[in-house]
């Protein structure tokens, strides 16, 4: 007999009733109940996606796009004053002087006489020796930046040089050497700043005297100090830097430009707080995302991204309402083309980016945005991600996403059904690693917490009771209590009116899933022996007991007094067990 722990009952079908009442009686009890669960759980989810998703970010290393959102982009390029090649381009082709560097200098320390030139007055010398330090500073193997800035003043020169307004070949020279040494670490970020350059590249981004090459170099060195810290792009917001950087998003700028805006201003998204001096980026994000650069489309995957990290819900709310003119609304119907027109192996670089993102507004308090997706027709393109042989993470994140879209409302819920993809998150749960079964255990929870009787009844055919019951021997706790919180939904939805056995007993019983949930009441957890002890007790308690067989206790005597049971009319035959 299953009973409280370490007590005795005083009536067990007392006590089952209780108990079934206060979990399935009264239609408006049990509403009110059911959607407590279901904004605890949701609550719990956003929670835990937070959390992992600044670890992932960190560990994954599937995504070769993520690594260039890391603060060192390694400056080593920029645009020649002739053309404008995009920072890629321009890392490579800038190997081939490390050699010239190399012919006249130790390796790993700077060249004295090119130091000795940008400090001395001789303006004559100025262009060659800060073009030959540049060179220096953008080698890709141990770089001398620590040797640069312990030279007194020559921070402070490339810092003046900056503003020769007539001479733009030394501006582009010094903004790149000075690029080059905000691409360390926060401590060779921090001479830069105090020399004053932060202010003169924010000038020389927004001027239109600046030219093409020009801006690009400056709004790089920006992007370095923005993915440096917090502190550091809260300097830069301060100066406008935000509005000068998103003031360059033309139809016409140079692909260069645009691969640089788009990572720049991603990294004013990163991790906001406060939010607020971003949102100056969130328009001009929003045109990059629609340019036909895949590395302009993937930098701004990430920047969104960041800003909808947390699902903060004024900054949903933002994102949700950019529009574009003649082209549209929201970034969902962009990113959901972007991850559409991918083909087996073929995955747009920016698709994780673009999936959290979209998860992220799924998340959200305003189930417009849920709406919004699946109207973009997001279900279609979460199908053939989870349904291909796709990276892991991948299937993930969108198991992740169609779980926030099945804590909906019920009417989501059909969606999920009506795209048929609960068929493939069943398939998922039974056959995927743990990693992704544990993400699709989320979505057939999250439905079954919505669904009416009749889409739980559609859920039991598709198979799903098995794998769930086999959820719950896993070493996951939090897993196991998914798997519960499932079973008692499913079991809850089949009991019919004015009955307490519910339909789907049976089969839980017979998937093993009856033995699992009684060896549960002795686990360590305690949510999980209380999930436990209520199901077996609301769906397979004892029978009620038969009051002419439970003895009573005499008045005045101190002792039992059992009721008479009259013999059959017959008389009784032992030899026929009667």
């Amino acid at each position: 007999m299953v009973g409280a722990r370490g007590q005795d009952a005083p009536s067990v079908a007392a006590q089952r009733a209780a108990r079934f009442k206060a979990g399935l009686g009264g239609e408006a009890q049990g509403a009110s109940r059911r959607a407590k669960r279901a904004a605890h759980l949701v609550t719990l989810r956003k929670e835990k996606m937070a959390t992992t998703l600044a670890k992932r970010r960190r560990q994954d290393d599937e995504q070769d796009a993520e690594d260039d959102q890391n603060k060192a982009r390694q400056g080593t390029a920029a645009a020649s004053t002739t053309s404008a090649p995009s920072p890629v381009s321009a890392r490579l082709n800038e190997h081939n002087c490390v050699g010239m560097a190399n012919n006249t200098s130790i390796k790993g320390a700077l060249t004295e006489s090119a130091v000795k030139g940008v400090l001395g007055d001789d303006a004559a010398q100025w262009l060659m020796c800060t073009r030959h330090l540049r060179k220096q500073l953008s080698r890709r193997k141990d770089p001398p930046i620590d040797e640069a800035l312990a030279h007194p003043g020559l921070v402070q020169r490339l810092t003046q040089f900056l503003q020769l307004l007539a001479q733009p070949e030394i501006q582009l020279e010094a903004a790149w050497a000075l690029t080059n040494l905000t691409s360390g670490t926060t401590e060779q970020t921090r001479p830069v700043l105090e020399a004053g350059a932060a202010p003169l590249l924010v000038q020389l981004v927004a001027s239109p005297s600046s030219n093409a090459a020009l801006k690009e170099q400056c709004a790089w060195a920006l992007g370095n100090i923005a993915g440096d810290s917090a502190e550091s792009r809260a300097h830069l917001e301060a100066l406008h830097a935000v509005q000068a950087l998103a003031s360059q998003v033309t139809s016409d700028m140079s692909p260069g430009l645009a691969r640089t805006l788009a990572w720049a201003l991603a990294n004013f998204c990163r991790r906001r707080q406060p939010l607020e001096p971003s949102h100056a980026a969130l328009p001009a994000l929003h045109q990059l995302l629609y340019a036909a650069d895949e590395a302009v489309c993937t930098d701004t995957c990430w920047g969104l991204n960041y800003y909808t990290e947390g699902s903060v819900e004024a900054c949903l709310q933002l994102v949700h309402n950019l529009e574009i003119p003649g082209v549209g609304k929201g970034v969902s119907t962009r990113m959901l083309q972007l991850l559409a027109d991918c083909e087996d192996n073929n995955w747009f670089k920016g698709s994780m980016p673009a999936l959290r993102t979209l998860g992220n507004l799924a998340a959200g308090e305003n189930p417009l945005y849920t709406q919004d997706l699946l109207e973009a027709g997001a279900l279609d393109v979460f199908n053939k991600i989870l349904s291909n042989p796709a990276r892991k993470g991948m299937k993930k994140e969108a198991c992740w996403l169609v779980s926030n879209v099945a804590a909906g409302e019920p009417h989501q819920v059909q969606a999920l059904i009506n795209a048929d993809v609960l068929p493939t998150i069943v398939w998922l749960i039974s056959t995927a690693e743990f990693e992704i079964r544990r993400e699709a255990c989320w979505v057939l929870t999250n439905c079954t917490m919505q669904a009416t009787v009749d889409q739980v009844k559609y859920m039991v055919k598709l198979g799903c009771l098995e794998p769930i019951c086999n959820l719950l021997d896993s070493k996951d706790t939090r897993v196991v209590q998914l798997a519960l919180e499932a079973i008692r939904n499913i079991l809850h939805a089949g009991v019919p009116e004015g009955q307490e056995r519910s339909e789907h007993a049976e089969a839980v019983e017979e998937l093993g899933g009856l033995d699992q949930i009684e060896q549960l009441q002795s686990h360590a957890d305690t949510l999980v022996y209380e999930k436990a002890v209520e199901i077996i007790e609301c769906f397979y308690g004892c029978d009620e007991e038969d009051e002419n067989i439970v003895p009573s206790v005499h008045s005045t005597e101190s002792k039992y007094v059992f009721t008479e049971v009259a013999a059959p009319p017959t008389g009784y035959n032992f030899m026929n067990g009667n």
